[in-house]
């Protein structure tokens, strides 16, 4: 039995962006091609991780080049930042973590890919979860 879980999947051209984001959401033992493992043992191969102090959540690249969101989520949240509870609430499950770990992907995503040519750029995360960014390009 293993609690890991594929939870989606990034079109991502580099793994900065997930360090970004989880540095925003309070995380800072961030490792680059490692092994993580879940409450059973299982051990997987990612390309980045970022670790709670006990369990890991991380990218690691499929077959099609896509990056796979993996983790044992069901364990990483029973440690989750301040910065990631103030957005989660108490409305906690495998699923929303990954959404919202995703949003922030997203987030750090758009912004490098704008660096550089956008003049100014505002972002704004919501208490839902839900993000505000203006970019003057």
């Amino acid at each position: 039995m293993s609690h890991e879980k594929t939870l989606g999947q990034l079109k991502l051209s580099s793994t900065q962006p997930f360090a970004l984001a989880m540095r925003a959401l309070g995380y800072t033992k961030i490792s680059t091609n490692c092994t993580m493992e879940d409450h059973y043992g299982k051990v997987s191969h990612v390309d980045i991780a970022v670790s709670n102090g006990r369990y890991s959540i991380g990218l690691a690249k499929n077959a099609k080049g896509l990056y796979d969101l993996k983790g044992d989520f069901m364990c990483f949240a029973w440690e989750l930042t301040k910065e990631f509870k103030k957005i989660l609430g108490n409305n906690v499950s495998d699923q929303r973590i990954a959404d919202m770990v995703k949003v922030h992907i997203t987030k750090f995503a758009i912004l490098l890919a704008a660096q550089g040519r956008a003049k100014s750029q505002v972002s704004q995360l919501n208490a839902n979860g839900s993000m505000d960014m203006v970019l003057d390009l």
